[in-house]
Parts: C-alpha cells; structure tokens; sequence
C-alpha cells in the first residue's frame, strides 16, 4: 500500500542511476560473513554496534556489503526496577531469521532494469532494511535469503492502457515460477519486486499468500522504477523509497495490518457515544504513515514474538510503574495492561525517544511525544490467510485533539502527558498520571477496579484476548 510521504531527490541521484545501470570495468567482490566473530570471507570487516543477544559487523566489498550476526552465547540483562509487582525477567537467546526468496521480474513492455541482482541482495539484506528489522526486534529477527532474476513475464504491465498488477490469487504468477524453475521450497516469504513504470513505488493488496504445488507461501510484492527508487525520504537517517516498501510490505507478509489512528473531535474524550473513530493510519509506526517514527507498535511486537518476560511488562494490579525507552536495548520496553476480573489484555504503552530508526522523533511537530506514553488499544480480526494468521489491529489513541475528527495531522501531538488522566471506558482501568519522564525511562501511574458492567473500549469497538 503506498503511503504519501515529502520527498527530497538526492543531489547525487543521476550519478547513482549511471552507475547502476552502466557498470564496467573489472569483476567487482562482494562482501560475505565468516562463521568466526568479525571476521569475512570476502571484503573488508567494519565494526558495528552489537546487540544484547548478537555479535554485529558488515563485511563490505566493491559491490555490496553483507551484514554478519552471530548469537552471544551469554547475554547480560540491566536490572529494571518496577514498584508494581512484576515476574523476574528471564532472557532470550533465540534469533529467527526471516527467510525470504526475492524474485525480480520484468514485464514485456518494461523498461531497463532497475539495479542488478547483486546490487538488490545489497539493498535488502545488507542495507537499512535489514538493520531496522535487527534493531526493532531487539536482535530477535534478521532478514536471510536469495534473489531470483531478472525474469519476464509473457504480457505487458499495462495492456490497453490499464495497469495489471499480477493477482495472487490467480494462476499468473503461480505458473511462471514453476516453469521457470524457480524453487521456494527452503522459504517461507517471497518477495516479488516488478520492473514498470504504472507500478512505480505502489505495492499489493496487503497481507497476501501464494500457493505453489500445493504450498502456502507468505507474500509480500511492490513495484519500482530506476526514477525513484532512490529517492530519499526526510528522515535524519539513510532510507529511501525502496527501503520503505520493502519493510512495510515484509510486515505484511509476517501477518500484519496496517497501523491505525484513533481519535476524536477537539476537546473530546474517548467515550461511548462521542463522535470518535478510525482517522488514518499511525504516524509513528512504519505500518501506517511512520512520518514521526519507525518502529512497529508493541502490539505488532508481541505478535511477532520479538518481547519476552523481561522486556514486556505485565500490569495486573494498581501501582507505580516505570518503562524505559522503547528503541533501548534492556529493561521493559512496553506494558500491557490487564482489564480486572478477565484475561485479557486490550491496552499497550509506549515511551517512545527519538533513537534509531524514531530518530525523527526530533522534529518539533513530534518532540512533545517523547515526554509522555504512546497509547494503543487492541481490536481482533481473525483472518488466516495461508501460512498467515492475523489478529490484531493496533489503533493509536490521540489525546491531544485539536481539530475536527478526520483529521490525519492532528495526531503530530497524540501522547498521555503529566497532566492526563485516561479512564478506558467501562474497563476499570486508569492510566496516568506520569510522574517523571527523562532520557532514561518514564514513570507513571495505573489503577485497576473491578466494574460490575464492562462496555466496548471505544466507540463500535470490543475487547478482546
């Protein structure tokens, strides 16, 4: 799905397109991992930031770099005190690779290609791509895999003038890989990138499986143009447009939907009948808008398995709490709250800081976002799609409303503050007031009462396990 977003096309970019689409010279090595810590087989090592569960480093050669990763066999937890009662943390070694088979194809009326098949497997598992998915996951997940292509398709990209993106559910696709020889059989996710320009920078329909030979495959699919691809988001970090489809569309194939705001006229509060609703898409999590930051929300998280006892707290009684910034890498990153008297769990908090890839957090329209939580409530839809089952839809509550509903950017300013209070409607659960908030971590207050009546969260909304 494409997401608007401000463009700023790199000075440099015809001098990159030159390269990319005439290179000569010699054959040019590209960088490749060695089993032993920092070291490479080929290219030259170059040290980067290690993770509390992995040893990192990039091997880069002239034509591409590859970022290397290997699991710590001990691993250190910060102490985080809690004044609640909490369960002992208890640290993960385990890292999942997502392994991915990206497949390039042309269309017979497409143009040059893009960048080669090289110069893809650099862009995606040894560039930003990867990085944001080691760094959002805390070390838990990397991307790992092949490209396949460049391959063509038997028709135009758009007969008649009408732009045709191939159709998962048909047999296009399916077909042209089987007789093509292409074998997925070692993946679960394909990543399909397609070469025209009605496709440029647009992806498929969200969360998508594709079944070959009687097997359900993850899919994640986008087009691109050598026009654009490079253009580079105003962002205070390396990220182009290319990167930004890639991870979103990757976050679809891991079953995720998409982001969503919540929100409500000027000076209105989240209630039963008050004229609330679904704005748009979250601006601070890359699966909605991700103009303010770019980690996915904790919900997402929890779903993906990247929290565990000693990163996600669990709130099941009224106290004081403290959390520490949701991009570092120890102590609790997020909360979920429990409703008193059922199990379950519809209300996450965030205390996002502008590191990493929030690093956009700086900007004045978001700063004030970074002294209070980021609250996001929880809604069921169950749809299993393949391999894929989705639940959850996350929807960011704005309680700054400062204009009439509908507005997208309204929710620049969304966080509970220290002057506010939230009472989820009929749950028995108070969240706030925060207490303290600095580079290190936040602190704030919840109490939890029984209610002898639970209402819906929030307006046409449910609860949900």
């Amino acid at each position: 799905m494409q997401r608007p977003k401000i463009l700023a096309l790199p000075a440099h970019f015809k001098t990159l397109l030159t390269q990319i689409s005439h290179i000569s010279g010699p054959l040019l090595i590209r960088g490749t991992c060695a089993a032993a810590k920092d070291s490479c087989t080929t290219g030259t090592f170059q040290d980067i930031v290690d993770t509390d569960l992995a040893y990192q480093w990039n091997c880069v050669g002239a034509a591409g770099q590859e970022s290397c990763n290997l699991t710590k066999t001990t691993i250190t937890v910060a102490p985080t005190t809690v004044t609640a009662p909490s369960t002992t943390p208890t640290p993960s070694l385990a890292v999942s690779t997502i392994k991915i088979l990206v497949v390039l194809l042309n269309f017979q009326d497409s143009p040059s290609e893009p960048f080669s098949k090289e110069q893809a497997e650099a862009l995606i598992f040894g560039g930003q791509v990867q990085k944001f998915y080691q760094e959002q996951s805390y070390g838990k997940a990397m991307l790992g895999g092949n490209v396949s292509g460049w391959h063509t398709l038997s028709r135009e990209g758009d007969p008649g003038g009408t732009c045709m993106y191939p159709n998962a559910g048909e047999a296009e696709i399916q077909d042209f890989i089987i007789n093509s020889g292409i074998d997925p059989s070692n993946y679960r996710h394909l990543l399909l990138v397609y070469n025209h320009p009605c496709m440029t920078m647009s992806s498929g329909a969200g969360i998508q499986q594709l079944q070959i030979k009687g097997v359900s495959y993850q899919l994640s699919q986008l087009g691109v143009s050598a026009r654009t691809y490079l253009n580079s988001y105003r962002y205070p970090f390396s990220w182009t447009e290319f990167d930004d489809m890639v991870a979103h569309e990757l976050g679809h194939g891991l079953g995720l939907n998409h982001a969503m705001l919540w929100g409500c006229d000027a000076g209105s509060t989240f209630d039963v009948g008050k004229n609330c609703g679904e704005e748009g898409r979250n601006q601070f999590d890359l699966m909605g808008h991700g103009a303010a930051a770019l980690h996915f929300n904790a919900i997402f998280k929890e779903f993906l398995n990247w929290f565990d006892s000693s990163s996600l707290l669990t709130i099941v009684s009224s106290g004081r709490y403290t959390l520490s910034p949701y991009e570092s890498s120890s102590g609790f990153r997020a909360a979920k709250i429990k409703v008193p008297g059922r199990e379950i769990y519809p209300v996450y908090l965030e205390y996002r800081q502008p590191l990493g890839f929030d690093a956009s957090l700086n900007n004045p329209l978001y700063v004030s976002n970074t002294r209070g939580l980021l609250v996001n409530w929880k809604a069921v839809v169950e749809e299993t799609i393949g391999l894929i089952t989705s639940r959850y839809i996350s929807n960011l509550l704005d309680f700054s409303p400062q204009s009439g509903f509908g507005d997208l950017n309204d929710s620049n300013k969304a966080s509970l503050d220290v002057s506010q209070r939230f009472t989820v409607p009929g749950s028995g659960i108070t969240i706030g007031p925060v207490i303290s908030a600095d580079a290190s971590g936040i602190t704030f207050d919840v109490v939890l009462e029984n209610t002898p009546c639970l209402r819906s969260l929030l307006d046409n909304s449910r609860f949900t396990s």
